[in-house]
């Protein structure tokens, strides 16, 4: 078995087990160390360091570590690190090694840093540094972080960074969804406080209630900007849902390689085929992440769009979810190949990720109550053409919506989940995207076993 393909291996292990803690919710810090330990294992480097890079107020970039390292250590000196050395540290000098990839988002290579003038120099009683080698991590076109390492023997080459680049794209696509789950948490909670405040106002003056509503009415931006940032906590467990085949898959090329090693099969021509195999599973699973954060991405003006060709987008994001919970989705497009409409394809799609999401969660409720017996979850999705208009129903048999409060469910704020289940602004910002951005109608009536929502919005064309 050749160093190379050793070090493929090695590489695509490493990938593949801290993909699998980050869907296990693995600690980041903990998560980075680990990452770090794999950059300094595969490059045979003594030091390192791998954090995000952020911006100060002035827009200048600098680097917040998730954790430094050195292979010298003694065990005494890494458990004195973790216990008693700062969680963070900050790195803003712009005019050294590190610097350069922040401001170039390139990599470094210095295999002389003493004299290298790009070099800002060590602080007082660092180690020596022989070699250095800073690389980027990208979350779409941003760089998002780095790492460094150094003193390796015989010093760095291009081949290590373009041997590295997997790892690269799978830690610059962990940080974009931490910094999306950290961002979600922060609304949930400030979204939390103020349901508790205006809980507080109903208590004791209505007619601030009213104002607050109407003050609310004025931010529609914001919380559509708000429902989409919720919204990513289901995204990253789709994301897990959707990764769980490839990795199986490159789980399964891995074990291979070794009964194709006891059975005298692995030649060069093997081998290359595998790699090649294991590389584009791996292409394949960050391209999923870039799928899923242009779906976040804002619209800026209307456009002409295929109606059931979005829908199905939206479907194909979260399916492998639905398969999870054993709820079946359809689309019938009654013989229809188009039906196209003008307006904001990214906030409709929003709009379907709610109206999807309210019907699963209302099936998986009605399964807990036991009252689906041997019913299986199902969210059926239709299409049609009546004159002008372009038509979508969406039907769940999750057990409808209480009559009591069915006329309410598009208001603000009014949710029939749990406090911690839901926020009530999703269907509000529904039927402000369908109704006044997009010139439509939605509404919602109780069927048998479950609720339908329409939809109604002008076709231009269909096929």
């Amino acid at each position: 078995m050749t160093d190379g393909f050793r070090q493929t291996n090695q590489l695509l292990e490493l990938i593949r087990h801290i993909q699998s803690q980050f869907i296990l919710s693995a600690e980041p810090g903990k998560l980075f160390s680990e990452i770090l330990t794999g950059f300094l294992s595969l490059t045979e480097s003594e030091y390192g360091f791998i954090g995000e890079v952020l911006q100060d107020s002035q827009g200048r970039p600098y680097m917040r570590t998730f954790a430094i390292m050195s292979t010298a250590w003694t065990q005494e000196i890494k458990d004195y690190y973790n216990d008693k050395a700062p969680k963070a540290i900050d790195f803003s000098n712009v005019n050294s090694l590190y610097g350069r990839v922040l401001t170039t988002g390139q990599a470094v290579i210095s295999n002389d840093p003493l004299t290298d003038p790009r070099s800002g120099g060590l602080p007082q009683g660092h180690p020596p540094i022989n070699s250095f080698l800073g690389m980027p991590f990208y979350g779409g076109n941003t760089v998002v972080g780095m790492v460094g390492i150094a003193n390796k023997p015989g010093g760095y080459r291009d081949e290590h960074v373009e041997f590295l680049q997997p790892l690269m794209s799978t830690c610059g696509n962990i940080i974009m969804a931490c910094k999306g789950e950290q961002l979600r948490r922060q609304i949930e909670t400030s979204l939390t406080i103020k349901t508790r405040q205006l809980e507080e106002l109903n208590a004791h003056l209505e007619q601030r209630v009213q104002q607050e509503i109407e003050r609310r009415g004025q931010q529609e931006v914001m919380l559509i900007h708000q429902t989409k940032l919720a919204a990513m906590g289901d995204m990253i467990g789709a994301i897990a849902h959707q990764w769980r085949q490839p990795l199986n898959a490159i789980g399964m090329i891995i074990q291979d390689f070794e009964d194709a090693f006891t059975f005298g099969e692995l030649n060069k021509d093997y081998i290359d085929t595998n790699i090649k195999r294991g590389m584009e599973i791996i292409y394949d699973m960050s391209k999923t992440i870039d799928d899923f954060r242009n779906f976040f991405r804002s619209d800026r003006e209307k456009i002409d769009f295929d109606l059931i060709n979005t829908v199905r987008k939206v479907i194909s994001l979260v399916s492998d979810q639905l398969r999870h919970n054993y709820i079946h989705a359809t689309v019938n497009s009654n013989g229809l190949t188009s039906l196209i409409t003008n307006g904001l394809p990214n906030e409709f799609k929003q709009v379907m990720l709610n109206i999807i999401g309210n019907a699963r969660d209302a099936i998986l409720q009605r399964r807990e109550r036991g009252d689906m017996g041997k019913e299986k979850g199902l969210i059926s999705i239709e299409a049609s053409r009546e004159a002008d208009k372009a038509l979508l129903r969406i039907s769940d048999n999750g057990g409808g919506i209480d009559d009591k409060v069915i006329g309410r469910i598009f208001e603000p704020y009014f949710t029939t989940k749990q406090p911690d289940k839901g926020t009530g602004i999703g269907l509000h910002m529904s039927r402000i995207i369908i109704e006044e951005h997009m010139s439509g109608y939605i509404g919602v009536e109780n069927i048998t076993n479950g609720a339908m929502f329409t939809i109604e919005l002008k076709c231009k064309q269909s096929a």
